[in-house]
C-alpha cells in the first residue's frame, strides 16, 4: 500500500538518505491511516482514544535512530 500511495522508488543517492526517505514514507502512511481512522470514527459519532505513552515511545524511537 505504501508503494501505491507514495511511489515504489527512492530518489536519494546516499544510503542514509535512502533509509530516511523510506522511513518518512512509512511515517506518512501511518499518519494517513490514523487520519482515516479519525474520520471514520468521527462519522460514527465516536471518539478515538490515544494514549500519551504512544508519544513517549515515538520520541524514544526517534532519539535511538540517530
Amino acid at each position: 500500500m505504501i508503494k501505491a500511495e507514495f511511489g515504489g522508488s527512492v530518489r536519494s543517492k546516499t544510503w542514509t538518505a535512502q533509509i530516511n526517505e523510506v522511513l518518512c514514507k512509512v511515517m506518512c502512511h501511518n499518519i494517513c491511516c490514523v487520519s482515516q481512522k479519525l474520520a471514520r470514527t468521527k462519522q460514527a459519532g465516536g471518539m478515538l482514544a490515544v494514549s500519551p505513552s504512544i508519544l513517549t515511545h515515538f520520541s524514544d524511537f526517534l532519539h535511538k535512530s540517530h
